[in-house]
């Protein structure tokens, strides 16, 4: 009797234990589909993403490049151009009559040479008058059209002349009446103020000078 209690005994164990195993079974073939699309689902996502990536790499790229371009080109700037009034005639206490000319160049050997009268050796000319019945202060902003004909010309520089007052030199030698800027933005300093403003002026005894510093090594 005890050997056939027993064997009863293991005998519902055992069917406990298979229906156990029967649920467990029946779980996950009930989990499995939804368990498998999240999967699927997850999968297609990344490799949607994996396909979209070269395209985006590509963009975040080219934007770098644009970047790049943008800091180590030709750039456009607000030159403002003073006549300070050291120029006044401490006599009659009027300012001279000075006539002051932008031309755009495209290399260093030419700003050198170039003769300060004004002339269109590339581009018109920008041709401003300073005198006592004009303003003394003058500007070329940096929405002139005149950026564009420099631009198409492919100038590297910004030649301006003026014809001061006689100083200790002659007029063609004086360099204190030929001024030349670099166009390339990374030979300037900086622009802290957020302005690309190049502030020019004509003082005495250093006549055109730029009050904003520049590094010319890197023009070219």
């Amino acid at each position: 009797m005890k050997e056939l209690d027993r064997t009863h005994r293991r005998g519902r164990q055992g069917c406990r234990l298979q229906a156990a195993g029967c649920r467990c079974s029946k779980s996950r073939s009930t989990a499995g589909p939804a368990a498998e699309s999240f999967a699927g689902a997850s999968t297609l996502r990344a490799g949607s993403f994996m396909h979209r990536d070269p395209s985006l790499l590509l963009l975040l790229l080219l934007l770098f490049s644009a970047f790049l371009a943008g800091c180590g080109g030709m750039g456009r700037y607000d030159v403002r151009i003073t006549l300070a009034e050291s120029y006044r005639d401490a006599g009659n206490n009027l300012m001279p009559s000075v006539d002051v000319c932008v031309r755009g160049v495209r290399t260093l050997q030419e700003c050198e040479d170039l003769s300060t009268a004004c002339t269109a050796d590339y581009t018109q000319p920008k041709v401003f008058r300073f005198g006592q019945t004009y303003p003394a202060e003058q500007l070329i902003a940096r929405t002139d059209d005149i950026w564009y004909s420099w631009k198409q010309a492919e100038v590297k520089y910004l030649l301006i002349t003026a014809n001061l007052p006689a100083g200790d030199g002659t007029y063609e030698k004086d360099v204190r009446r030929k001024l030349w800027l670099p166009l390339r933005t990374k030979c300037w300093k900086s622009f802290p103020d957020g302005k690309w403003l190049l502030p020019v002026r004509m003082e005495k005894p250093t006549g055109l000078v730029c009050r904003r510093p520049y590094d010319m090594t890197k023009a070219e």
